[in-house]
């Protein structure tokens, strides 16, 4: 699947093994086919993922996995949709660096469509 950096990906979509969690107890690569749904490859234990189920989700569990984004040519900041719950000093650092690839301010709309 080829990742278009320029373009930010869609934050309700689930980016698989991307995520920490779609790693953790997944044994996919000794199989010749991925699961069929992502609740498959999904082993998040601190609750339902809103991108993995916006109804019965109660968080966005999304965790960067580096390595996977580096192998891809990705940016750490790239499934991120917001700064919104990170520390200060990752706040600042996704700000510089997603703005310089997707533009000033790309990230205030999400900020405001979760405070609603």
């Amino acid at each position: 699947m080829a990742h278009d950096l320029l373009e930010k990906p869609d934050p309700m979509v689930c980016p698989r093994h991307f995520c920490f969690f779609w790693q953790m107890g997944t044994m996919i690569s000794s199989q010749t086919q991925e699961p069929q749904t992502v609740a498959d490859g999904c082993r998040c234990r601190f609750g339902i993922c809103m991108r993995l189920n916006r109804e019965l989700g109660n968080k966005d569990w999304y965790e960067d996995h580096g390595p996977k984004l580096r192998a891809a040519g990705l940016p750490w900041f790239y499934y991120y949709p917001s700064p919104d719950l990170m520390t200060p000093q990752l706040r600042e650092k996704y700000i510089g660096e997603s703005e310089r690839v997707w533009g000033k301010d790309h990230w205030i709309a999400n900020e405001t469509e979760k405070r609603g």
